[in-house]
């Protein structure tokens, strides 16, 4: 999906130059939802009847760009034949979804067959040896991280396949965005800005009830051929679940969307606690540092009066 980006003068320009029906069939955005826009960046808009007048040589003058703090720059994205849709009015989760999703580092084709030259992270997944990260006397330490590992993946051997293909896919898309991976022992994570969140798949099962061989009912679980991802731990843990009509393919850019502005959330959550845990230190200090002034004080007039004592 091509785009245009406008800065504020480049958007006043234009909104003086085409009419807004010319405007809504170029972009994927509504007349509704470009007015918005304009109204949001404080750009004025031809009054009504305008480009009639300008047939005829009477059209107003248009009014100049009012001075404003704001510098962002305005994306529309060009229209196509056949797309309808409006992408005026999206909220800060479409924006970046669709920023991913046009983003040249990036692709997320999902191949048919594994390459031959593949990621280590993908060739450690693939593989069935484990891979050994080193142990603090004989223990398991969790508090360490390493670059090198695998993608936990617990599925049968022909989901298996598909999921190391999702897994590669994934693991560049990842990395062409600017972030990383981490392991420690069967534990993976994704690393963007610092902040971890666990990755890992799982061939999802459902519970078959049957009676055995001495007429008891019981039951078991036996895998259903499709594949969830669960990213995050505990409060923060997300699983996506696939479907027959929208395997999990589809969903990466979605994926990668939800990955990064979890990070966010949880990195700016970070930074207030961070500023809080600094500023309650700086409290503790002076309040120490006040505590030893009385202190000194009060040593220093309990000498005075024994010395009066003496006299």
């Amino acid at each position: 999906m091509k785009s245009k980006v406008f800065t504020r003068e480049e958007l006043y320009n234009l909104v003086w130059s085409k009419s807004l029906k010319e405007i809504t069939e170029e972009f994927l955005v509504s007349y509704h939802s470009f007015k918005r826009i304009c109204k949001d960046n404080q750009i004025p808009l031809p009054p009504q009847g305008h480009w009639s007048k300008k047939r005829f040589g009477k059209e107003s003058p248009p009014p100049p760009l009012p001075v404003s703090d704001k510098y962002e720059n305005i994306n529309l994205y060009i229209r196509t034949q056949g797309d309808k849709r409006d992408l005026g009015s999206l909220n800060y989760f479409d924006k970046r979804k669709i920023k991913i999703e046009n983003d040249p580092l990036v692709n997320l084709k999902v191949p048919k067959k594994l390459p031959k030259k593949l990621d280590p992270i993908v060739s450690a997944t693939k593989s069935s040896q484990p891979v050994n990260h080193p142990r603090e006397n004989g223990i398991w330490d969790f508090t360490k991280r390493y670059s090198y590992g695998k993608i936990a993946v617990s599925a049968s051997e022909k989901v298996f396949s598909r999921a190391l293909r999702i897994i590669h896919t994934l693991v560049k898309a990842i990395k062409a965005r600017g972030h990383s991976f981490s392991f420690i022992y069967n534990r993976s994570y994704i690393v963007i800005d610092g902040i971890e969140l666990a990755v890992r798949f799982r061939e999802r099962h459902k519970r078959i009830i049957y009676t055995d061989e001495y007429g008891h009912r019981s039951s078991k679980l036996e895998p259903i051929g499709l594949i969830t991802l669960i990213t995050g731990e505990y409060s923060s843990r997300k699983e996506w679940n696939e479907s027959e009509n929208l395997p999990l393919e589809e969903k990466l850019s979605q994926i990668i969307t939800w990955l990064e502005i979890a990070a966010e959330e949880e990195l700016r959550l970070k930074t207030i606690n961070d500023k809080i845990q600094k500023e309650r230190l700086v409290q503790e200090k002076l309040e120490q540092e006040r505590a030893e002034i009385r202190k000194a004080e009060v040593n220093k007039l309990k000498n005075l009066i024994a010395q009066s004592r003496q006299w």
